[in-house]
């Protein structure tokens, strides 16, 4: 047995039995791994006659979705004042339970099951306004990273409210006299007394975001040929500092500069998320290429026999921005392009490409891109030379942006094909899209 220590200073510190704790957070075997925090008054919201608001979150990856426990505190028709858990077939479910009589509770499930977010890693907020009586459901939302869910309200009895009772807090465990377990990771559970915003709900998503990859060459000196993690396909260069600098690449940036045409590649499993990075294209002739998402390191792209299926971003001799997708052996297809034109060589772009892993905006990224749009839809943003310092959606006069395609759902590398004199800096990945 271990310790789990309450970082809120509240001191509900929980007793560890068989689940183990990783860079992941707590890790449940599905077998007879939980946590047991004591009862506390601070954990209660209810006092027979009146309920509080409270709050429950957490990052979760589920192994197996049914009978997943996030919190449970009590035992139905026992103790219980409130559960947040998964049922045998899938469901999210927040409960509320009235002990002063059988069989009494009001919870919301949601309406889709998380059986397709198996393995995965997301974030859950439930929340209560607090309200009591018989239509407390109608006071209960819950956030699927970030986006709130659509909910079935059931019930039964006449509910008050909850009771304040003596019930542990379990972590990874439900039931009463057969226990099932949960099958997975969870981290960063907060039980909070107020009822979080949707605002709130997606800042704590947000939170979980971090740069999965952020290559910006500060570990490679001046002059360096073969710099960490890359796999040069052809070609050279090297890295060169930046002498004049503007906002996008601000003076002292390190920045690739490509001195014979050819490709370069770093692992990235990224297929969906975010790709930012620099780009300089010198001379009228040349292309300029990168390929977010791809499963080789040496790319081509033809009419009838391309190298690697990939997704690609292409500025072409034309000046135009191109979004395309190749498959191995095949043709290439273009997904959105530009107006010839439509940027100026021997400037400084950041490009950014966002792909969204599930249902959501680009709010984030364009406030005013509040549309939902479908899991799969890629956007392609630029900001820099005549378009500012804020990001804006790439205008298209072929395809379409932001566009759906869903062709490739892996990757393994992120690849740079360059021309002569092309600069690339400030590569960074996200795994998701902020919401």
């Amino acid at each position: 047995m271990g310790i789990l220590v309450d970082l809120s200073n509240n001191g509900n510190n929980g007793t560890i039995t068989g689940a183990l704790s990783t860079k992941d957070g707590m890790k449940f075997d599905g077998v007879d791994d939980y946590v047991s925090i004591p009862d506390a008054n601070s954990l209660s919201f209810g006092n027979g006659t009146t309920d509080n608001p409270f709050s429950i979150s957490a990052r979760v990856k589920m192994n197996d979705a049914s009978d997943f426990g996030i919190a449970i505190k009590g035992i139905y028709n026992t103790n219980a004042e409130w559960h947040l858990r998964t049922n045998s077939s899938d469901f999210l479910a927040l409960t509320i339970y009235d002990e002063s009589v059988d069989n009494t509770f009001e919870a919301v499930l949601t309406d889709t099951a998380l059986t397709s977010l198996e393995g995965q890693e997301i974030d859950v907020v439930a929340t209560y306004d607090g309200r009591g009586g018989t239509s407390a459901n109608a006071g209960m939302k819950i956030y699927i990273n970030g986006s709130s869910q659509g909910l079935t309200l059931v019930g039964g009895g006449i509910y008050v409210a909850m009771e304040n009772l003596g019930a542990n807090v379990l972590i990874g465990r439900a039931g009463s006299n057969t226990y099932v377990y949960s099958n997975g990771n969870l981290l960063d559970l907060k039980i909070d007394n107020f009822e979080k915003t949707p605002q709130q709900a997606k800042a704590y998503h947000n939170s979980f975001i971090k740069p999965v990859l952020r290559e910006t060459f500060s570990d490679s000196p001046v002059g360096a040929t073969h710099t960490k993690g890359w796999t040069e396909v052809s070609g050279d260069g090297a890295i060169e500092e930046e002498t004049t600098g503007n906002a996008i690449v601000p003076l002292g940036t390190k920045k690739w500069v490509q001195d014979t045409a050819g490709v370069r590649a770093i692992q990235s499993k990224s297929a969906y998320g975010s790709w930012s990075f620099n780009v300089n294209k010198t001379n009228e002739t040349s292309q300029y290429r990168t390929h977010p998402i791809s499963d080789v390191v040496e790319t081509l792209i033809s009419p009838s026999s391309s190298i690697g299926n990939t997704y690609a971003f292409t500025v072409n001799s034309l000046e135009s921005i191109e979004f395309m997708k190749t498959a191995d052996g095949g043709a290439f297809t273009t997904l959105s392009k530009t107006a010839d034109g439509y940027i100026d060589n021997n400037t400084d772009y950041r490009i950014k490409i966002a792909r969204l892993k599930s249902e959501g905006t680009f709010a984030s990224i364009v406030p005013t891109m509040t549309t939902v749009y479908d899991a799969d839809t890629f956007a392609v943003f630029i900001k820099g030379g005549d378009f500012g310092n804020e990001y804006t959606l790439v205008e298209t006069a072929s395809g379409s942006n932001p566009r759906v395609d869903a062709t490739y759902k892996t990757s393994e590398f992120f690849v740079t094909d360059l021309d002569e004199d092309d600069e690339f800096s400030n590569l960074k990945i996200t795994n998701e899209v902020k919401q």
